[in-house]
């Protein structure tokens, strides 16, 4: 099982702890362990064992050197989210929202990144720290709250391929169905008004960190990865800006996009 980590992740500071956990894959499938007239028995049966028998993957760890000695494992458990008729189309990941932390890739994305070339950083396009705080402020106030923020801003990766010599771009969707947010004793509880202070104070990262302090929430599971090639949209949104640019670079620049349009 390959493993991805941005070289970022140790340094980043989240209102959350991360813990990785298969609880939820635990629940799921013990509702077919007995009932052997179900398509899941069989699988049902082996996966729930497997929990069993190593209860830190139910409960959750942080140590993520963890995901490579249970590599073989893992593939079982997760098999029900990755079913093979399906790899070979689908770009999807299992993966630990804001860490960058990524395991457990359809057969697609793994032949993407493999053509991203030895020096490829695996790491969100224009995302600093403070946009992956808020982002995971967000992320709380609708799992723990029930309060939703559209941001308007999706994650992209730009990943080169170096069979083409060029850079696709990949817009991410999210699924957070695996995981749960938990406060701490130490986690101020939010209010409506303090909601609506969050709201009128968008872009001021400290009253976002006085209401949601490094480290004052749990997040236990992990979440499914979904990325949709979008280079062409990118490129010809990018082409018509070109266009309207005044630039002594601008030949150069308009050669490339085409090239990654075709």
């Amino acid at each position: 099982m390959k493993v991805f980590k941005s070289n970022k992740v140790d340094d980043l500071e989240l209102p959350m702890k991360v813990e990785i956990s298969f609880k939820k894959i635990f629940s799921f499938y013990q509702k077919y362990v007995e009932d052997k007239k179900h398509p899941y028995h069989k699988t049902a049966k082996a996966v729930v064992s497997l929990l069993n028998e190593h209860p830190e993957l139910i409960d959750g760890f942080s140590d993520f050197s963890l995901l490579e000695k249970y590599d073989g494992k893992l593939d079982l458990i997760l098999s029900g989210l990755f079913p093979d008729i399906l790899s070979d189309n689908e770009i999807k990941a299992a993966s630990i929202p804001f860490s960058f932390i990524s395991f457990k890739f359809s057969n697609r994305f793994e032949k993407i990144l493999k053509n991203a070339g030895k020096d490829y950083e695996f790491k969100i396009r224009n995302f600093e720290d403070d946009s992956l705080y808020l982002q995971a402020c967000v992320m709380i106030l609708a799992y723990c709250y029930g309060y939703q923020v559209d941001l308007k801003r999706s994650f992209f990766f730009d990943i080169p391929d170096e069979n083409l010599g060029i850079i696709k771009h990949y817009r991410v969707a999210f699924n957070g169905d695996f995981a749960e947010i938990t406060p701490t004793k130490n986690a101020p509880k939010i209010t409506k008004e303090d909601y609506k202070l969050l709201l009128d104070n968008f872009d001021n990262m400290d009253i976002w960190r006085e209401k949601f302090p490094p480290n004052s929430y749990i997040f236990r599971g992990f979440g499914i990865m979904n990325l949709f090639d979008v280079t062409a949209d990118e490129n010809l949104s990018s082409l018509k800006a070109n266009l309207l640019q005044e630039d002594d670079n601008l030949i150069p620049k308009l050669e490339q996009k085409p090239k990654s349009i075709i």
